[in-house]
């Protein structure tokens, strides 16, 4: 299963209609996973991007890093 596939089925399964309050917590929990798995996806996609041997590139990505370490 691609990342992909993986953000495109919690999503599916998460647009499932609840019927119980487990069920509602279950499809919660898959939303938050999509969540994830598309961030995931945006690093991903930046780090392929990214070119190590630029000073200011190495700059910029310690700057990015600690906004998202620090939320």
């Amino acid at each position: 299963m691609t990342l992909e596939e993986a953000i495109k089925h919690c999503e599916e399964v998460a647009d499932t209609p609840c019927f119980t309050d487990e069920e509602a917590r279950r499809y919660s929990e898959y939303r938050q996973l999509a969540e994830w798995l598309k961030e995931l996806k945006k690093y991903r996609e930046w780090l392929k991007s990214f070119n190590p041997d630029s000073a200011t590139e190495c700059f910029t990505a310690v700057r990015e890093l600690r906004s998202i370490v620090k939320g």
